[in-house]
């Protein structure tokens, strides 16, 4: 019985470590214009393994977040290409997209801030990840959207005790603070860094200012910035860990790759897999049977060698 169900839980995590290994390959394939045939290749590669309902591809968006575009194409493939998403809003009404985004615009100017984050949390809801447009549309009018968004975090952050509901209320504000680049946005978010080190040194599980806040998805939107005046602040960040610890470590990558240029990635699933290699996990559970290659230096190397 023992081995059985360990055969199975290796099954599954193989199928897991191959289904984020595909989806890896995808996304970067997607952003090579010149080279369809590759993702054409991969995803006839994909299909064969892995036969999604469109339950599975919707929840795929929520399980890797770090893909978004391939995801996203993944869900769509099961709907009609006609098809606009729909959301019910507050007031039990199904709009689509397109109304929600200009009756989200209308509400922000009209300086309804509680009516506008209650909108945009239903969407965050119903269709688990923001497409670009959303946030394009967001950042050509952030005159009056980032005041709205800063404000709701800042209420939040009062919290200060655990809240899983408050958690995740914060980091979807944060993501529409990361995908609107401007100043105002990057000096927010760096400001943020620095108050959460401050506190740092205060910290405990049951009243600690920050304690909603997530540390690698503040990264991750300061990645998104690429500004590179969030440099300094998140090697300030960097040297308050020890070198071996997997904070020190996602903070280098962070100020690595907004020194290079380099906005791709998503910290919070990569600082997990840092951590606790799954490759790592599966070797040790397979008595050494399942091949594990440490690939670190390959997918970060680089970010090591540069003098912060």
């Amino acid at each position: 019985m023992g081995n059985l169900f360990f055969e199975h839980s290796l099954v599954i995590m193989n199928k897991q470590e191959k289904r984020y290994n595909f989806l890896k390959k995808l996304e970067v394939a997607i952003d090579k214009d010149d080279n369809f045939s590759e993702l054409d290749s991969i995803l006839n590669d994909y299909y064969t393994e892995f036969q999604d309902t469109p339950e599975e591809a919707k929840q795929l968006r929520e399980q890797y977040p770090e893909f978004p575009k391939i995801t996203s194409i993944l869900y769509l493939s099961h709907t009609d290409e006609e098809e606009e998403y729909e959301v019910e809003d507050s007031d039990n009404e199904i709009i689509t997209i397109s109304e929600f985004e200009s009756g989200l615009l209308k509400i922000a100017e009209n300086g309804n801030k509680d009516k506008f984050i209650s909108k945009y949390f239903t969407l965050v809801s119903e269709i688990g990840y923001i497409p670009d447009q959303i946030y394009e549309i967001l950042n050509k009018n952030k005159e009056s959207i980032l005041s709205i968004v800063i404000d709701a975090i800042n209420d939040r952050i009062t919290v200060c005790k655990k809240d899983d509901i408050v958690n995740s209320e914060i980091t979807d504000l944060l993501s529409i603070i990361g995908n609107i680049r401007c100043n105002e946005s990057t000096d927010f978010l760096n400001s943020l860094l620095d108050n959460y080190m401050k506190e740092i040194n205060t910290y405990n599980s049951e009243q600690w200012k920050y304690i909603n806040v997530d540390f690698f998805h503040l990264l991750d939107c300061m990645v998104k910035q690429q500004n590179k005046k969030s440099v300094s602040h998140i090697i300030n960040a960097r040297n308050f860990f020890s070198e071996e610890y997997t904070e020190y470590i996602v903070c280098q990558i962070a100020a690595g790759r907004i020194t290079k240029g380099k906005p791709e990635g998503y910290l919070p699933m990569e600082a997990i897999e840092i951590s606790i290699p799954s490759g790592r996990i599966m070797q040790i559970l397979s008595g050494n049977k399942y091949e594990y290659n440490d690939d670190f230096d390959e997918l970060y190397g680089e970010y090591f060698k540069i003098n912060l």
